[in-house]
């Protein structure tokens, strides 16, 4: 594509050189080739101004940028807003992939990847080639890609959707995070679907309040709906519905949840050990579902995908089957297996969505329930003490440990998690006297994550629960700049076959 002619598809201008043919487009210098215009894109995250002369000398045809800067002779597009026009044009230069594909977008705080599963199942067993972007994998055609972000930047997703029209698939689940809404990584992207889960306290770090969290996440119905199909499914229980039903206007709104009045009403929810199952009124006729899913949170996303589903043409029957075979989703309450002691991983990593998961297994076990959490450095320091109070509100014994400390000290960190647990009361507990503790308002503090996970472990007796919070599916953990191999499964797992070979606790 002729430069030339993606200036006048942005609105652009072009400045110095002459018309060039554009064959890819990036924001990443070092993915500079031959053919390629670099988007030097300026915003918190980054100033792509400082690596222009190193995209120039990497081969770059041609620069995007918000002003006129040094390009020593080559051309130059000046836009309004650069992500916006990078996206635009990572759209065009992949042929518009979606346009012949469904595509169904999630977005919401809490239960995105988890939907995106069940919509998964639900739309393969309905005929569909899918594929999924989202938060632990995306996956087309027996691919599996590792995901670096729940969306990935324009360039890159763009060039992710082309690949799997180009592998046939029909139908696409995309988890699209507030980032990528706030920073027009979605742009060009032409959804059929789109549906709003909830909104609770996550990345004030980046958009400064609730407000603008809400605003950025309500840009998926008011800016990137298609006109046909434009199915708008919402969660009427949650107090930021009203926000999203105003951008849905004139969108084909469908409504879930437990309040009286929804078009997609859950009836009759009951959540234990061996899962959940609910009678959902709908449109057309109750549905009864039954799931091997832990937790009652999930009745609401069983609700979310049969909503979708139904309202894009899967048979009820279809859809009622598939949430009974469907099994699990990584690190989402994932059980590891063990004769005596329950332990399950999970990634809430927000004060709503541990309250949650606390809650959920406190329901599971009549013995005591260890919390093992830490909170995320570089990030919103006010959501830690309200995940310390989250946590002690239903656990017997809270283990404090690091999650991802990034830059930060992981020490100073579990400072303002503990303000939190002084808050409520809980007792500071020696981690020697843990495994003789027999009391239900104590805590620890060990901050190596591996030896927390170990020490809850060892001093679980049979029956009791240890839940493993915050990181889920993630393999890794980030200390400074560095990113090392931590998996809570895997340790989870050593941890209770070091605690048979010692006989365990009774």
């Amino acid at each position: 594509m002729q430069l030339r002619e993606i200036a006048s598809l942005v609105n652009g201008q072009l400045y110095a050189g002459h018309d060039v043919e554009i064959e890819r487009i990036t924001l990443d210098s070092r993915n500079v080739r031959p053919g390629s215009l670099f988007a030097a894109v300026v915003d918190p995250m980054r100033n792509g101004e400082h690596y222009i002369e190193h995209a120039l000398d990497a081969g770059a045809e041609a620069v995007l940028a918000a002003r006129e800067v040094e390009t020593y002779g080559r051309p130059i597009l000046v836009v309004d807003d650069v992500r916006e026009a990078l996206a635009k044009t990572a759209h065009m230069l992949t042929g518009h992939p979606t346009h012949d594909m469904l595509l169904v977008g999630i977005t919401g705080t809490n239960g995105k990847t988890s939907l995106a599963y069940l919509l998964e199942a639900i739309l393969t067993a309905a005929g569909h080639s899918v594929g999924v972007i989202g938060t632990v994998t995306h996956r087309f055609a027996g691919k599996v890609i590792p995901a670096a972000n729940t969306t990935p930047e324009a360039p890159d997703l763009a060039d992710l959707l082309w690949a799997m029209k180009d592998a046939e698939v029909s139908a696409v689940v995309m988890e699209v995070s507030s980032h990528a809404l706030a920073l027009s990584r979605v742009t060009g992207c032409e959804f059929n679907a789109a549906i709003f889960t909830n909104l609770t306290r996550d990345h004030i770090d980046f958009h400064l309040d609730m407000d603008r969290y809400a605003t950025a996440k309500a840009r998926l119905f008011s800016e990137h709906l298609t006109d046909d199909p434009n199915l708008a499914v919402v969660n009427w229980d949650d107090e930021y519905c009203n926000e999203v039903l105003r951008a849905a206007g004139g969108k084909f709104v469908q409504t879930y949840g437990m309040s009286e009045g929804t078009d997609f009403h859950i009836v009759d929810a009951v959540a234990d050990r061996k899962g959940v199952r609910l009678r959902l009124t709908t449109p057309e006729g109750d549905l009864e579902f039954a799931s091997t899913l832990l937790g009652p949170f999930q009745a609401y996303n069983i609700a979310a995908a049969a909503a979708t589903a139904l309202n894009l043409g899967v048979a009820p029957d279809t859809i009622v089957q598939a949430v009974r075979n469907f099994r699990a989703v990584p690190g989402r309450m994932e059980p590891v297996p063990d004769p005596d002691v329950t332990v399950l991983v999970d990634y809430a990593h927000t004060p709503d969505a541990l309250v949650n998961v606390v809650g959920a297994a406190r329901a599971l076990t009549e013995g005591r329930l260890f919390t093992v959490f830490g909170c995320g450095g570089d990030r919103d320091r006010g959501k830690r003490p309200m995940m310390a109070k989250a946590a002690a509100t239903e656990s017997d014994i809270c283990v404090v440990t690091s999650d991802n400390p990034r830059t930060e000290k992981a020490d100073e960190i579990i400072e303002d998690v503990l303000n939190g647990l002084n808050l409520v009361g809980m007792d500071r507990l020696d981690a020697s006297t843990l495994a003789a503790y027999r009391g239900n308002n104590g805590f620890v503090v060990e901050p190596d994550r591996r030896k927390a996970i170990a020490m809850a472990i060892a001093a679980a007796q049979a029956g009791d629960l240890v839940l493993i919070a915050g990181k889920g599916h993630e393999d890794y953990q980030i200390i400074g700049r560095e990113k090392i191999h931590l998996d809570d499964r895997e340790e989870a797992a050593a941890a209770l076959a070091a605690r048979r070979v010692m006989g365990g606790r009774s």
